[in-house]
């Protein structure tokens, strides 16, 4: 009979292991990448890029863009081009979330809701 410990650490193995599977690209979606970039021999870094920014908008599936970058360019130069994409998206989507943030909160939300959340937070912390 397992102990508990070991009981919920199966359990928490096995819902890592179930939540990441999502992320795993499928290979239609790699091939499908790889033969986009492939189509522009000169610009395929940059539009990499672009596609991993393009997450902000819309559901692009980062890791098959990512994994096409390093079938592309090699693991080495192709990890770092969707390091670059990853890192950039990210403080642009910071950048505009601190931007346009609030405004958009209050459009959506309405000053009271927003109040609310806002006091909550305060007493609760992040």
């Amino acid at each position: 009979m397992r102990s508990w410990l070991e009981r919920a650490s199966l359990l928490a193995l096995l819902g890592l292991v179930s939540s990441c599977a999502a992320a795993i690209p499928t290979l239609d979606e790699v091939n499908e990448a790889v033969l986009t970039l492939r189509g522009y021999p000169d610009w395929a870094w940059a539009l990499g890029i672009v596609a991993i920014w393009a997450d902000l908008v819309a559901p692009v599936p980062q890791t098959s863009v990512i994994a096409a970058l390093g079938i592309v360019y090699g693991t080495l130069l192709g990890g770092l081009l969707g390091s670059v994409g990853l890192v950039t998206g990210g403080l642009l989507g910071y950048g505009v979330a601190r931007a346009f943030g609030r405004g958009l909160a209050v459009r959506l939300l309405g000053d009271a809701p927003l109040a609310r959340i806002e006091r909550f937070f305060e007493r609760a912390g992040m």
